[in-house]
């Protein structure tokens, strides 16, 4: 028997983090990101073809992004802060 974990985290040392949940998502994704990473941070969604497909500018270290619009399949979180990619994470919307 497997389980499904329905959050997401990656940690580079102590102060650079994000957590998304839940995973699998329905409707709303929730993001955290550590405060330090929080200032001039844009969160991009793209779908498993790569296609950039929601862009969420200046995000706070709390983020709810609504996902209504997308159709069922895996998609990926990476997040740009000062033009750097930071973090990239699959979730998986149904």
């Amino acid at each position: 028997r497997s389980e499904r974990s329905n959050i997401a985290s990656v940690e580079i040392g102590q102060s650079n983090r994000l957590v998304i949940y839940p995973n699998p998502v329905q409707r709303y994704l929730n993001v955290e990101l550590s405060a330090r990473l929080s200032e001039k941070t844009d969160i991009n969604l793209f779908n498993s073809s790569g296609q950039l497909v929601k862009i969420i500018r200046g995000v706070t270290s709390r983020t709810l992004i609504d996902l209504a619009g997308l159709s069922h399949g895996v998609y990926f979180v990476t997040t740009f802060s000062e033009g750097k990619l930071i973090y990239k994470v699959k979730f998986i919307k149904e």
